[in-house]
This record gives structure tokens, sequence and C-alpha cells, in this order.
């Protein structure tokens, strides 16, 4: 079976949604050792400079901002152009904070989507310039001294004819508050019956470059384990670590052979779950697996995730052929449903691409 998405492109220019498409076919790839990582540990790489959350509030990170939110916000996506689709319910307002990742979006014509439909939402982009090497600007060290821009206001736009109202078209239909900071925006969308100009505001004066996330993520990572192994361990809190390596220059702009990835989501284990985890890690069997030997495409990594667990790194493969697992500087563990369900069980965390073998064990807690 081949590789496939799992879902689709959720961000575009100002929180635009695409359609869904299937990965090319192509000559399944060898096997290859996961390169050691020169990536700091989750001690050095405490987030520097962001101190405390204002009252009431919290700290997001996304690409490589930091930014502010309501705590009552939540995460998710805001409904799309499939929004008439059966059984969809309409949304209970609460303000969302998108995840820079993926989710599947029916090619349906539903048309205008009805007020009551709209919700809040916030999220970090690139910019769509692809002369603008986002993976230099992100790799500098005065990357967190890049002064943001003026924040710029656009009018929500009126949609007209009855099968009208595609996913662009839907976003245009919003208030749309922008702050850009190097190659990177920050896009707060307010509908226009709840259009909140200070509450959009307040959250954008809040945006910081950071080269480590607020749940201690570097905004940039070399592939691969580092460190002591993470079978040792005994941390009571892991940070889950997702990354995405650019395709090409100017897509999401790097050269395609760095093997540097960008962080998209992260999120943390702390306490029982924590320990879960790094027991069903040491419990695991030895080795690659899921693998499938049908499986279509090259074993190059497009998406990786790092388990960081004080001075330990473990690096998760989970979208090639032949070489799925988790390897720390000393064993490569098989996937289970016990190590690699929680890795993908929360908001910020999602799975966009891998064979259907790995899917089922990986998403089955879900």
């Amino acid at each position: 079976m081949p590789r496939r998405p799992l879902t689709t492109t959720m961000l575009g220019a100002l929180l635009l949604l695409s359609a869904c498409t299937s990965a090319p076919v192509a000559e399944e790839g060898e096997p290859s050792s996961t390169p050691v990582s020169t990536t700091p540990s989750v001690e050095e790489s405490e987030p520097t400079g962001l101190g405390d959350a204002r009252e009431g509030w919290r700290w997001e990170s996304q690409r490589g901002l930091a930014f502010q939110v309501p705590e009552a916000w939540g995460v998710g996506f805001p409904p799309a152009s499939d929004w008439c689709v059966e059984g969809a319910e309409v949304p209970d307002g609460t303000p969302l904070v998108v995840p820079p990742v993926s989710q599947a979006i029916l090619e349906i014509a539903c048309g205008p989507m009805p007020e009551e439909f709209r919700v809040a939402h916030v999220g970090v982009n690139y910019l769509p310039d692809p002369d603008v090497d986002v993976l230099a600007a992100l790799s500098a060290d005065a990357w967190t001294e890049t002064e943001g821009g003026n924040v710029e206001r656009l009018e929500a736009e009126q949609m007209e004819g009855a099968l009208e109202g595609s996913t662009q078209e839907i976003a245009e239909t919003y208030v749309r508050y922008t702050r850009k900071v190097g190659p990177l925006i920050l896009a707060v969308n307010m509908p226009p019956s709840s259009d909140d100009e200070d509450l959009a505001r307040e959250i954008l004066s809040t945006v910081r470059p950071v080269d480590v996330s607020a749940e201690g993520c570097p905004t940039v990572a070399q592939p691969g384990p580092s460190g002591p192994p993470i079978g040792q361990t005994h941390d009571v809190e892991v940070a889950i670590c997702q990354y995405r390596v650019p395709e090409q220059s100017g897509s999401e702009a790097g050269e395609a052979d760095s093997g540097l990835g960008i962080v998209l989501g992260a999120e943390t284990l702390e306490g029982q779950a924590a320990q879960k985890w790094l027991d069903a890690f040491r419990a695991a069997g030895e080795g690659t697996g899921p693998n499938s030997e049908a499986c279509g495409g090259d074993d190059d990594e497009t998406e990786f995730v790092q388990v960081r667990a004080g001075q330990s790194v473990a690096h998760v493969t989970y979208d090639g052929c032949t070489r799925n697992g988790i390897t720390d500087s000393e064993v490569t563990k098989q996937l289970t449903v016990e190590n690699c369900g929680p890795l993908f069980g929360k908001d910020r965390v999602r799975m966009m691409m891998a064979d259907s073998s790995v899917a089922d064990v990986c998403m089955g807690m879900q």
C-alpha cells in the first residue's frame, strides 16, 4: 500500500486551507542509519526571555514564534469549506489556536458559510515569498533579535453566489489582523459579527521570535538521537517535538538536502504520563517496524519527531517504508501503540504522512 498523506495542509498565507492530495509513488528506498544529532538537549534548550504569561493567558509556540492567548482559547481547526457535511455541529464559539499541521477537508460545495460557524482563530504561517529562505532565517543567531512589523488589518469580504464558498473565500470573510516577523506571519482572524480589535492587537503585541519553543523544542533541529540513552532516564517531563523537513528552496524555504527540520508542533508529557511513555519505550522490541515492503516512495523523511527528556534526545521515524522506529543513542525500538500513540494523542502534534501499518499503531489510542 502506498505511503500517503493522512491529512491536508491547513494554513495558507492567512490561515487558508487546501485540498487533499495523494503522495507520488516512487521506488522503495534503501534502509539507512539515523544520523546522530547535535541538537541541544532539553536542559540546554530552555526558552529564553519568555517569562510568565500575563494573568489568565498562556504561551503558545509555532514554527519560530511565541505568542500569548487567553487561557480559555482552545486548540483546533475552525470550520472549513466542508462545514455542511452530515453530522457537522455548530461550534460553541470557543476561539482557537490553529496548529500548523494538517486537517482533512472534503471537496464538497457547501456554499457560503453561516455566521454561526465562524470562530476567532490565530496561527503562524510562512510568508508566501519563494525567494525567502526561511530555514536560513530561523537558523541565524540573530533570529531572536528580529523585530516585528506593524499590525495590519484586512476587512472581511462578502461572498456572492449560492455555490461559492471555497476555503480561501471563507478565510477572507473574517476580519484579519496580521503581524510580520521576518519570514513568518502571525494572523488573528475575527468573525465580523464579533470583531474584537483590542483583543487581536493585544495578542499580536505579545509575539516574539524564539529559538526554543515554550515546551523546550528547538525551532530548527538536526534529525537523529543525541545525549545519553533515553531508556536510562527517569525524568518526569518529556517534550514531544514535531519537525517538517523543507522540500525545496523557497517552499518551506531551505535546501532539500540540508536535513534540518523546522518545528511544527510541540507537546509535553509530565509525571505519570511521562514515566508510562519511558516504560513503553523500554518494553518495545528492538529493531525497526512496522515496515511495509509494499510501501511506495523513498525513505527520505519529510517529517520526524524528537522525544526529549533531560539530556537525552530520541529520534522517531514514522513516515518511511523500511526504518520506522524510535532510536536513541544506544538502540532502535519498534513503534507500538504504547510508545507511539501518546506522541500523537494531543492537539499540537499530528501524524500527516505514514503508511497504513504505522498509522494503525500510532493512532490506535485515538
